[in-house]
């Protein structure tokens, strides 16, 4: 007698794709002060609290999405009137990445050490 049905077996495979696939590809990662070529700065805390500053200062909290989706909200002052905005930031080694969207252009920050 098979320890599963073969409906249970592919049900927790799905589910165990599922969970892994909405991991956040920054957990571990995005904490810290980064800077960019033209001088904007991006510091995120480790208690989910952000500031950007280059040509206007910024400050909210965040939170990290699946793959590369990091959610800005309570944005202080708003962006575009808007007082959240989702963005896709990437990070390999000491590079971040933000691509552009309808909030914020493509830019690429180090990270401070």
């Amino acid at each position: 007698m098979p320890l599963l049905s073969r409906n249970a077996a592919l049900a927790l495979i799905t589910f165990a794709l599922l969970v892994t696939g909405c991991e956040s590809h920054n957990r571990g990662k995005i904490v810290g002060q980064w800077k960019a070529a033209d001088g904007a700065m991006f510091e995120f805390t480790a208690d989910g609290r952000f500031i950007a500053s280059g040509g206007a200062t910024i400050q909210g909290r965040y939170s990290l999405g699946s793959g590369d989706t990091v959610y800005l909200n309570d944005l202080d002052p708003p962006l575009k009137g808007a007082r959240r905005t989702r963005e896709r930031i990437s990070i390999t080694g000491d590079t971040m990445n933000l691509a552009g969207g309808r909030s914020t252009p493509s830019k690429t920050f180090t990270r401070v050490k």
